[in-house]
């Protein structure tokens, strides 16, 4: 459901530290990507990679990136987040059914906990013919956090019993996918949506303006956005950056 972004933002927000999210080398091209690059980019966010794409179609790409992730952003303090089944689900009811043991050897090596996520409610039981942007309904989608499996328990079990004891970690937060069911859509916010699409406006455009303007109430610097605007007093490069992001919005 194209989380990355959001999800790591709050796993950043809990743990005190900036997390990074390895995510297929596609989606450095879409909106994903695209949100990525210009949140990285705004004049006072610092320097931070918050996406390192890996490609698919070479074997020895996520060996590269994760050699990569321990020499040069582990040392800064950087957590690592990873889809462990690499693909977007279409129903709720799939559970997960593999974990790479190369990242369980590195979270051995490094000595890191690997801490268990669920995301919940933001799919239908029956499977969706097509993947999903965002969650059926545009309703609320829970990111639930499962007890840590620290390294010294990886490391003290067989190779296969390690995947195993990730998976059943994963898996046994609850709901568990047989009970699983979508969270309330907001017909309202859909309607609005599909209102702003039948102009010609895009989907993404579309929710990310609703967003905005809802949250303009407590975040009155949004708003401009929210109506195309560069906000009142932004000179320089936040201007820049703040064009930058319109036309990128469109």
């Amino acid at each position: 459901l194209g989380m990355e972004r959001q999800t790591a933002a709050r796993f950043s927000f809990l743990l005190g530290l900036p997390a990074v999210t390895i995510s297929r080398v596609e989606h450095r091209e879409s909106w994903i990507g695209g949100t990525a690059t210009l949140s990285a980019s705004y004049p006072d966010a610092g320097p931070h990679e918050p996406i390192v794409f890996f490609d698919r179609t070479d074997p020895g790409d996520m060996l590269r990136l994760l050699t990569d992730y321990r020499t040069r952003l582990l040392p800064t303090g950087k957590s690592l987040m990873v889809h462990v089944t690499g693909e977007v689900a279409r129903s709720c009811r799939e559970p997960v059914t593999r974990v790479s043991s190369v990242l369980l050897d590195l979270a051995i090596e490094c000595g890191l906990p690997v801490i268990p996520v669920r995301f919940v409610g933001a799919l239908p039981a029956a499977p969706l013919p097509t993947t999903a942007t965002f969650p059926v309904g545009f309703a609320r989608q829970d990111i639930i956090l499962g007890a840590p499996v620290m390294p010294e328990t990886l490391r003290g079990l067989p190779l296969v019993q390690r995947v195993r004891h990730v998976v059943d970690a994963i898996n046994g937060i609850m709901p568990s996918a047989a009970e699983e069911a979508p969270l309330p859509p907001q017909p309202e916010f859909a309607a609005q949506v599909a209102g702003r699409m039948a102009t010609g406006e895009s989907e993404l455009s579309a929710v990310l303006r609703l967003m905005m303007r809802e949250v303009a109430a407590r975040e009155p610097a949004l708003l401009p956005f929210a109506e195309g605007r560069v906000p009142p007093g932004w000179t320089g490069p936040h201007a820049d950056w703040a064009r930058r992001f319109l036309a990128w919005l469109g």
